[in-house]
């Protein structure tokens, strides 16, 4: 299906997912098959405006009632009852300057579950091509996350509007890791580090951490490379699976090797700060190149040969990916009765049994050549 561009957009718009589990101190279920690229986020919420546009049921454009100003009179109805014509709300004393200024602006609402009215937006005229784009897309975009409306928000992050590059920031956010790796990187590294610490930044640090990790730039690698420093001794590490995979991600085999010497190696390291970046190895796993699929193997088969605890964790992520690679060195846990609790043997078990039963993957059969 071709994306729908509004005509005045068609010159302004160019044209895998990361488990929930990745998250420190997210309780995974054994085989979740939930991916999203939002996983690694702590606190931001689910969903973006786009989301709402394309979710609500109710969905109207408002603006100050004339005979009224401090009250809303709909002014069009995107979606629902055409009746619709007033929105039992106060008008913000800021949305109210603003309007006042800008006669052509209004401002988006939605009913909510609770009929509820909700604002979506402020929707000015760089927010409505927007709007438009959505609206138009309706089909495409509300199941799943179309390369289309990735394309649009890839555009985005060189947009003027601040608000447009945040929104552009959440929406890269969703979309799933393979897509994201394929992004062309407009953000600069510098504006991606200064947000990455800040009050307001931090609840969208892990997509920025990706980002810097898909940007090649020294900066981001000392970034990286000092947070691992920070954190070796720490018995919590929050985003560490962001963290961990886009170490690997800039520096391939030499960033396993540095997360294998900093924490897995390390027999004290809490099982809770490795389950993110066991996350992280199987994100990575799934689009490596051999060279490091076989790094990353190596590792963690070394780490649940000396650490048997840690191999729940393995087979709970790898699951979640169907990325049955990890067989051969659980199943020898199982056979030589090393899981100490019968919970650890349980998880581990069937993640063999699957495995056992499983197709072998396009990416462990072997090249031919």
């Amino acid at each position: 299906m071709k994306l729908i561009l509004p005509r005045a957009l068609t010159h302004s718009f160019a044209q895998v997912t990361i488990v929930a589990m990745l998250c420190v101190g997210a309780a995974p279920a054994p085989f979740s098959t939930m991916a999203h690229a939002c996983a690694f986020d702590l606190t931001k919420p689910e969903r973006t405006s786009i989301d709402w546009i394309l979710e609500a049921e109710t969905l109207v454009l408002a603006r100050p009632n004339p005979q009224n100003p401090y009250s809303y009179r709909v002014v069009e109805v995107l979606r629902g009852d055409k009746d619709t014509d007033q929105v039992p709300l106060l008008v913000h004393t800021l949305n109210r300057k603003m309007l006042l200024l800008n006669p052509d602006d209004t401002v988006l609402f939605r009913q909510d579950e609770d009929q509820k009215w909700i604002q979506v937006a402020y929707n000015d005229r760089a927010f409505n091509d927007l709007l438009q784009i959505t609206l138009a897309n309706v089909d495409m975009w509300k199941d799943g996350y179309h390369p289309s409306r990735f394309a649009v928000f890839e555009a985005l992050q060189s947009s003027p509007t601040p608000r447009l590059r945040e929104l552009a920031l959440r929406e890269l956010d969703k979309a799933p890791y393979e897509m994201l790796r394929d992004l062309e990187m407009q953000f600069s590294t510098q504006d991606l580090l200064d947000e990455l610490w800040t009050l307001n930044g931090y609840p969208y640090q892990p997509i920025r951490v990706l980002l810097l990790g898909l940007s090649d730039d020294d900066k981001a690698r000392k970034e990286i490379y000092a947070y691992f420093s920070r954190v070796e001794k720490w018995d919590n590490a929050n985003n560490i699976g962001a963290f961990a995979a886009a170490l690997i991600e800039l520096e391939g085999t030499a960033g396993v090797a540095h997360l294998d010497k900093v924490l897995m190696s390390n027999q004290d390291q809490p099982l809770n700060k490795l389950l993110g970046v066991i996350g992280a190895l199987a994100v990575q796993r799934g689009v490596a190149a051999p060279d490091l699929r076989q790094k990353i193997d190596h590792v963690l088969a070394r780490m649940v040969s000396s650490r048997p605890e840690t191999a729940p964790l393995v087979a709970q992520q790898f699951s979640a990916f169907s990325d049955w690679s990890q067989q051969e060195p659980l199943e020898i846990l199982v056979r030589e009765r090393r899981l100490m609790t019968a919970a650890d043997f349980m998880v581990v078990s069937v993640y063999v049994a699957r495995a056992r039963g499983a197709a072998p993957t396009e990416q462990d059969t072997p090249e031919e050549g």
